[in-house]
């Protein structure tokens, strides 16, 4: 049966023709990626990922300390798949909340029964080879889960996920900002095992997500954000950026350079745009 581990090789097996249709469309790449396993940790991650047929505990370690993730690109429409078996290994949301007093109860439920992870991150939670990122409200981990191989997390110190201000998500964006030039750093140490070869070439564009609670997929009501660095911008990021090349290529005949410039002025003439102190809200659908 074919899965989508096998795709490089049912592509391989294609003929001539079909590889340069699929190639037209598509490009398909897989990456090993890395974590370190704190040792508070181990014994829960060998019962997160342990599968069937598995020979000791350790099989389960090994499978969260090195995974590989598949990317499959459509260069026509810029949609991106990431796929990483491990994922679906991940403790996942059992419970959702129906009213606020439901939502603080969930959220501080694990805090109190000592099972929340990201309140002792340094101990239970992965982290990347290089080390983390430590700084006044937030902390660094490795995805124990990797959706991309350069894929951390940012944990607030502060358990509830909304009880936070703009200190806080000034802090989140400098650790964001300190996590990728450390990660940069380390993909670019040269490693002699690596053949010259296959070397890939440096990953720049970084993304910070947030996702919060259940209903978002987050698997801890802990706040965190997710942050990945990818050689390209995946998804609408990606589109976004190859649209406004094409409008800047045509609209520069008349002047116009910047799209999304031009964007916000139009709709603030329409009176669609808050003017903030060091920024501005559009109003868009």
């Amino acid at each position: 049966m074919r899965t989508i581990t096998s795709l490089s090789k049912a592509i391989e097996d294609l003929s001539e023709e079909e590889r340069l249709v699929f190639h037209s469309i598509f490009s398909v790449e897989s990456e090993t990626t890395h974590t370190s396993i704190p040792e508070a940790l181990k014994a829960r991650v060998q019962g997160w990922f342990a599968l069937p047929g598995d020979e000791s505990p350790k099989d389960a370690l090994q499978r969260a300390e090195t995974q590989v993730v598949i990317r499959v690109h459509n260069k026509v429409t810029h949609e991106h798949t990431l796929f990483n078996s491990v994922r679906a290994l991940k403790p996942a949301p059992t419970v959702s909340a129906n009213s606020d007093a439901d939502m603080d109860e969930l959220i501080f439920k694990n805090k109190l029964d000592g099972t929340c992870d990201f309140c002792e991150p340094a101990e239970r939670t992965a982290t990347e080879r290089w080390g983390r990122v430590d700084s006044a409200y937030t902390i660094t981990a490795a995805n124990i889960a990797r959706g991309e191989a350069h894929h951390g997390l940012c944990i607030l110190k502060e358990h509830h996920p909304l009880r936070f201000g703009l200190d806080v998500v000034a802090d989140i964006l400098a650790t964001f900002n300190k996590w990728k030039l450390r990660t940069t750093e380390n993909i670019m140490k040269p490693d002699p095992k690596i053949p010259q070869e296959s070397i890939r070439p440096i990953p720049t564009c970084a993304t910070l997500m947030w996702n919060c609670m259940p209903k978002s997929g987050a698997s801890q009501p802990h706040g965190h954000a997710q942050m990945v660095l990818t050689r390209d911008y995946l998804g609408k990021a990606n589109a976004l950026r190859s649209c406004t090349a094409a409008y800047t290529s045509v609209a520069g005949l008349q002047g116009v350079t910047e799209y999304m410039f031009q964007w916000v002025r139009a709709h603030n003439s329409l009176g669609l745009v808050r003017h903030l102190s060091g920024g501005m809200a559009v109003v868009t659908t």
